[in-house]
């Protein structure tokens, strides 16, 4: 299996339709990663999503492979135990889930992601600079 470096992006691209999620850690758990999407509360979490604006199911979700280690730090208020984090400059290789997904529904589940409500995060300035608010 192939496994390629993400790179900042240079000059001017017409904006992508579709964006790739790489879930990993609890977020390959299909209920989970679902409750991101469609909204609820996945079984063993202490919180209700409120979804995406977007609730589509993604277009494709595939297993890929990540370069880099799985590391565990903090304690997740939703699950009570660690929270996963990708160190992609650690050796070896985690396992993880792409998603097929909207530029907006990438912006929503990231705000999920930290404890906020969907809003339009400035996603292709995220994937250009590195910085997104």
């Amino acid at each position: 299996m192939t496994v390629h470096t993400a790179a900042p992006l240079d000059g001017e691209l017409p904006a992508p339709e579709r964006v790739g999620y790489a879930s990993y850690a609890s977020n390959m758990h299909t209920d989970r990663s679902a409750a991101y999407i469609a909204g609820g509360t996945p079984p063993g979490a202490g919180r209700t999503y409120p979804g995406c604006r977007d609730r589509r199911a993604p277009e494709r979700s595939v297993a890929v492979e990540l370069a880099g280690r799985l590391c565990f730090a903090t304690e997740s208020p939703v699950w009570t135990g660690g929270r996963g984090f990708h160190d992609p400059t650690a050796p070896g290789r985690m396992r993880a889930r792409a998603h097929l997904v909207t530029v907006g529904q990438v912006s929503d589940i990231a705000a999920q992601e930290v404890y906020e409500e969907p809003t339009a995060l400035q996603v292709l300035e995220l994937l250009t600079t590195g910085t997104g608010r």
